[in-house]
């Protein structure tokens, strides 16, 4: 049992050391922000979705309330660093899913204030008309070639 209590107390010494470093060593880092968390990703939702703001510029875009509520996704971004107490996000908003983009917007909350700050509209941008239950655009509004079908009729 000795020899095995001195690689324990081994094994302790040496975490120990290696927790004293990370103390010792940690800092505050001004001018940064960390990560955002899980629970912030879902109150940005929630914000950038309640906003009447950002629903009457979502519906100058051809998306309904309901829509907005069913396939629009937020992806917020940590936007830049305002002072400590300030924790600003720019979220890109997205239809269905990556593949559709609503541009035109420039949105900024406040995780801090928990609140919508700024919605800007930068440039107009009407969504193609989509069908609800497929999220595929409706062909009317659409290019008789979609980009992938131009690729591969170029190749050939």
């Amino acid at each position: 049992d000795g020899a095995g209590g001195n690689s324990a107390n081994a094994s302790e010494q040496e975490f120990g050391d290696s927790f004293r470093f990370i103390l010792e060593s940690f800092r505050i880092a001004e001018h940064e922000q960390p990560a955002m968390m899980s629970s912030e990703y879902v109150l940005c939702e929630e914000l950038v979705k309640d906003s009447a703001e950002v629903q009457a510029a979502l519906e100058a875009r051809g998306i309904s309330k309901e829509q907005c509520e069913q396939h629009v996704m937020v992806d917020p971004w940590i936007s830049f660093f305002d002072g400590p107490s300030k924790r600003l996000v720019r979220p890109l908003l997205f239809y269905g899913d990556y593949s559709r983009p609503i541009e035109g917007l420039d949105i900024v909350v406040d995780m801090g204030s928990e609140e919508v700050v700024l919605v800007e509209e930068m440039f107009e941008a009407p969504m193609a008309h989509v069908n609800p239950a497929t999220l595929e655009p409706e062909p009317d509004v659409l290019s008789e070639w979609t980009w992938m079908e131009r690729e591969e009729a170029s190749t050939q």
